[in-house]
């Protein structure tokens, strides 16, 4: 692991907001999150991923280690989580990658989110304009670009991903039904 991220541990909203808003203050030639969050342009390529992988000692957090996987080929996304299956039990942002980065959120500044979920099974996925989706959660901060959409994945019924793309129409459908295959496929292992 980057000894960078190893200090730096779970984030609090507000050290990621001002990360976010301040990155072109953190480019320099020896620093290399700011420099590849700078220079980020999600990838295409997830037809030629046969699965997404899980180290056996990770099972456990399955959820995150597919996050991680998914954030060269998104703009921005969001693990967000509930503790049980129970109706009543709320949904919560745990985890948001950006721009190449991923942060794992500290337990006081994880975002509510029962307004984005919406009852859906592993075989759909629901699109929405991103401004909403920041808007309903409250981090306007993370500035993904104008013509992006955010799609909702839900592989469990406690786990869902919302991924952000700017693709174009072209490439977007297909690069969210591999997305959708390789999210359902590693939370089915």
């Amino acid at each position: 692991m980057d000894p960078i991220r190893e200090k730096i541990g779970r984030w609090s909203l507000e050290r990621v907001q001002f990360v976010l808003n301040h990155l072109e203050d953190f480019v320099t030639e020896t620093d290399s999150i700011g420099q590849q969050m700078a220079t980020f342009s999600s990838q295409t390529g997830l037809n030629q991923i046969a699965s997404l992988s899980v180290p056996p000692d990770e099972k456990g957090q399955t959820s995150v280690a597919v996050l991680q996987q998914l954030v060269p080929f998104f703009e921005a996304g969001f693990l967000i989580q509930k503790l049980s299956a129970a109706a009543d039990s709320a949904w919560w942002v745990t985890d948001i990658f950006s721009r190449g980065q991923i942060f794992n959120l500290e337990l006081k500044d994880q975002v509510r989110a029962e307004e984005l979920m919406v009852s859906i099974s592993p075989l759909q996925i629901v699109r929405a304009p991103t401004e909403k989706i920041l808007g309903k959660l409250g981090l306007p901060f993370l500035q993904p670009k104008v013509d992006s959409s955010g799609y909702l994945i839900r592989p469990t019924p406690t786990v869902a991903l919302l991924l952000i793309s700017a693709l174009s129409p072209l490439w977007i459908e297909d690069h969210m039904k591999q997305a959708q295959r390789l999210i359902n496929n590693a939370f089915c292992e």
